[in-house]
């Protein structure tokens, strides 16, 4: 009966008893950021076969194709940059511009080439280290894959640089 004595008058105490909780708000003046957002549109070389290729054969035929569409994309854009040089050279911005546009376009040409050289070698070097394995080539062309999606990007970029000149 005595620990009722005692209990009753703990249980009131603590079920009356509230804490204040202070909310202490703190507001810091920043500049706005701006977030650009990654393009969430689909690529025209992330092709419908990756949703559906199941069997190891069909990964390895679909990772080709993709690949293949980047790589033909890839030179489109290197067509267009091409393009854009030869106009300033044909054009009639004076022999200083179309000198300039001479030697960026051999540049450029070259800068396409060593691309094409080192995409090849680690080509062979991500071949030979999976070597043997069932899904070798799939691992073959995601690699070239990301590759030239990073030249892509570099190229449109560069497009845009050169548009704006």
């Amino acid at each position: 009966m005595k620990s009722l004595y005692i209990l009753l008058p703990v249980l009131l105490f603590s079920c009356v008893r509230t804490e204040k909780k202070i909310v202490k708000e703190v507001v810091y003046q920043t500049d706005t950021i701006y977030i650009e957002l990654e393009d969430t549109s689909t690529k025209p070389w992330e092709l419908e076969c990756l949703d559906t290729a199941y069997t190891t054969l069909d990964m390895n035929v679909c990772s080709l194709d993709c690949f293949l569409v980047a790589d033909s994309v890839l030179e489109v854009r290197y067509d267009n940059i091409i393009a854009y040089y030869n106009k300033g050279i044909n054009g009639s911005e004076g022999m200083d511009y179309a000198k300039r546009c001479k030697i960026q376009k051999k540049r450029f040409q070259t800068f396409h080439n060593d691309f094409l050289k080192m995409r090849d070698t680690m080509e062979e070097m991500v071949s030979t280290a999976f070597e043997g394995i069932r899904f070798s080539p799939l691992y073959v062309n995601s690699y070239t894959l990301g590759m030239t999606e990073d030249q892509i990007e570099l190229y449109e970029n560069f497009h845009e640089v050169m548009d704006t000149r």
